[in-house]
């Protein structure tokens, strides 16, 4: 799965194994990347290595689908940067042509609470690997990234009782206390939990009736 993350970060929308040809696969288009597609690595790849014990696969070279190569921690850093590159007008990440959530079309400068969280969990990740393998200045940056990212989570995203799901690219805000329907979506307040974004100050999870 790696190897279907292209050089800029992002990932091909549908990997097919059987003809999956890694270095020279086609990019999509700018309008059909998904937000969420790249961001699984940060859930799938530690797992693997606490499972091996195999800390050397962050070192593994593996190449982009389309051009070029990377290690393993390499990619990890890209699938970061694609989506800190694409952010909305509240230094949100976008969430493109969909975040997972296909049923919610945000437009693609549309803001992904739930991406938001992705990410801010990805940097806590990466700088931890970054730890382990001994590199501070990535452990730095990340750091540095995911303060400011948090900045804009906790200023834009809480709603007084829970966090808000996205900001469509047209200003409407789903998952608002305004709406007198979809007020809470639960994908947003278990990746707060998930993310470390919710606090004892903003515990998430509340229902209003």
């Amino acid at each position: 799965m790696l190897t279907g993350q292209l050089a800029n970060g992002g990932a091909i929308p549908v990997i097919k194994p059987f003809t999956h040809n890694p270095g020279h696969e086609a990019p999509p288009p700018e309008e059909e990347y998904r937000s969420d597609d790249c961001l699984w690595f940060f859930n799938a790849v530690p797992v693997y290595v606490a499972e091996t014990g195999n800390l050397d696969f962050y070192r593994k070279v593996l190449p982009y689908a389309d051009h070029g190569e990377a290690t393993v921690f390499g990619h990890l850093r890209r699938a970061l940067e694609f989506n800190l590159e694409r952010t909305g007008r509240n230094g949100l990440p976008c969430g493109l042509s969909a975040d997972w959530n296909d049923c919610i079309k945000l437009g693609y400068l549309g803001e992904s609470v739930f991406v938001s969280f992705q990410v801010r969990y990805g940097l806590e990740v990466y700088a931890g690997i970054a730890d382990k393998l001994g590199l501070p200045s990535e452990a730095s940056w990340a750091r540095a990234e995911l303060e400011k990212l948090e900045v804009n989570i906790q200023k834009v995203c809480w709603d007084g009782e829970w966090f808000i799901w996205a900001i469509g690219q047209d200003g409407t805000v789903y998952g608002t206390k305004n709406f007198p329907e979809g007020q809470v979506y639960m994908n947003t307040q278990v990746w707060a939990v998930i993310s470390g974004a919710a606090t004892p100050t903003r515990p998430t999870g509340r229902c209003r009736r």
